[in-house]
């Protein structure tokens, strides 16, 4: 008998991030803020590159203002660093580790989310012969 995988859709590193960021989310206030920084940060860094080298009238135009309309992620950026020092100048030691552990965790798989898209990461030959 063959190799059972999945055929499309979701990669397995897209579907280990997107169950990580709706895990992170919902546990409680500190593992959410601090599993989506990485994210707002690295969105900010892209609005950035992609402002850069903009050339008026190419195809790409539209879609770089709309993904990064203004002034892109700066004042949102801003924004949520003033949300983290008002919660973690209150926040206890578990709560600080829970921020802390989901900041690590999203600093790992946003990487690897972008290369997995890079590549078009699929299912196939992720499962190991005779895992059928």
């Amino acid at each position: 008998m063959g190799t059972l995988a999945p055929t499309g859709g979701i990669s397995p590193t897209t579907l280990a991030h997107t169950a990580f960021r709706t895990a992170v989310s919902t546990a409680s206030l500190a593992a959410a803020i601090g599993g989506l920084l990485p994210r707002t940060w690295f969105r900010q860094q892209v609005c950035v590159g992609l402002r850069r080298p903009l050339v008026p009238g190419t195809r790409y135009t539209d879609r770089n203002a709309q993904y990064c309309s203004g002034d892109g992620f700066d004042g949102y950026v801003e924004a949520y660093l003033a949300l983290i020092d008002d919660f973690t100048a209150t926040a206890s030691e578990a709560e600080l580790a829970l921020l802390e552990d989901g900041f690590l965790h999203e600093a790992y798989h946003e990487p690897a989310f972008c290369e997995a898209a890079r590549q078009l990461q699929s299912w196939a030959g992720t499962i190991p012969e005779g895992n059928s």
